[in-house]
């Protein structure tokens, strides 16, 4: 990874924290006083340390590969007493211990990680069970990335025909895809469009020099010359869009994500046991039974599946009239009436009972110096 500009990284920051207060407020992501969050990609800390002022009861952490970044953010945050400042990079959370953090966030980084499956891994693998996950973005389509490409077709920097790009931008559907892989209970992308007013030009060209996109793979000298370049054509951007005011429009992705509370460990065969009985079933849209957390109350368990009049003395199959009949309602006596005869298969409550009757012993964990 390139080394950033720490002195010139602040003065455009201001943008993006403009944009992640409003996705904060607009997702209703609240922080409870005692949280212990951790910031990937927290840069110079300046949104980290307005992240500890929301939790004074609680710790906040601020990680980035970059050394430049983290020497500056202890040097200006210095007397806040909940807030520390580590180089590491996000690809290391997975060597972090298990179900330490109860937040965990990365403003204006995650496109910058090389592997966003493997941090993904690792933040759900550091999260508390309950623990949440806030990501702000930029798409593809970026204000960046758009001034980046018209400064490409105009053709004028040939070191840019073999350029590319250093950020690796997810879209919605591998934000997806990735909590369905991992397992976190809940996981949604939301695509943004924001855009805030900017004091002068100047402030744009120091959002561009603050960010390292052609270091390493254009000469230094040339560097310079493409960000005026791409300065030049925000100007013209805004001229054509804002009759000239110097907005800053920008397309960007929230990612919020849950990890799942605890639950009874259980064998691969009971899972699918008890995946089998939860599965919908014909017309219905409601699991076939509603099972306890605790999977221990039986009389409880037995309420409800209660199997309506006419089938109680039969075994509860896997027919869509037989399997979903409970009592005393009207749908379930209609459908009752109009059953045929069938032949069932081995019943939900068997193949919860099996699940029951295998529940693993639970070994409380040695409490370190006890």
């Amino acid at each position: 990874m390139q080394p950033w500009p720490a002195d010139q990284y602040k003065i455009g920051a201001y943008i993006q924290h403009h944009f992640s207060e409003h996705a904060l407020s607009a997702q209703r992501f609240q922080f409870r006083n005692n949280d212990i969050l951790l910031d990937l990609g927290c840069g110079d800390g300046g949104f980290t340390a307005n992240l500890a002022k929301k939790i004074p009861d609680g710790r906040v952490e601020g990680w980035d590969p970059d050394a430049n970044m983290i020497a500056l953010a202890k040097k200006l945050h210095a007397t806040t007493s909940n807030l520390i400042f580590e180089q590491h990079a996000a690809e290391d959370l997975e060597g972090v211990e298990a179900d330490l953090y109860s937040v965990v966030t990365a403003f204006w980084s995650f496109q910058w990680m090389t592997d966003h499956e493997k941090v993904l891994r690792g933040v759900h693998h550091t999260l508390k069970p309950g623990g949440r996950f806030f990501a702000i973005f930029p798409s593809s389509q970026c204000l960046h990335m758009r001034l980046y490409e018209t400064v490409k077709a105009s053709k004028k920097f040939p070191e840019l025909n073999d350029f590319l790009p250093t950020a690796h931008f997810p879209t919605m559907e591998d934000c997806q895809r990735y909590g369905k892989l991992l397992g976190f209970k809940s996981l949604q992308a939301v695509l943004m469009h924001q855009k805030v007013k900017l004091p002068d030009i100047d402030t744009f060209k120091k959002f561009i020099q603050g960010i390292p996109f052609f270091v390493g793979q254009v000469p230094d000298k040339i560097i310079p010359r493409i960000n005026d370049a791409m300065v030049s054509a925000f100007e013209e951007f805004c001229k054509e869009s804002f009759n000239g005011e110097l907005f800053f429009s920008d397309e960007m992705i929230v990612f919020v994500g849950i990890k799942a509370p605890n639950i009874i460990a259980l064998s691969p065969d009971q899972r699918e046991l008890l995946i089998k009985a939860q599965e919908p079933r014909g017309d219905l849209t409601t699991p076939r039974s509603q099972l306890p957390e605790t999977l221990g109350d039986h009389a409880h368990f037995d309420s409800i599946i209660k199997p309506h009049d006419k089938f109680a003395d039969r075994p509860r199959g896997d027919d869509a009239h037989l399997s979903q009949q409970t009592a005393n309602n009207p749908v379930a006596d209609q459908r009752a009436e109009q059953a045929p005869e069938l032949t069932p298969s081995p019943s939900a409550k068997l193949q919860a009972q099996a699940v029951l009757s295998a529940k693993p012993e639970i070994v409380p964990k040695p409490i370190p110096g006890k």
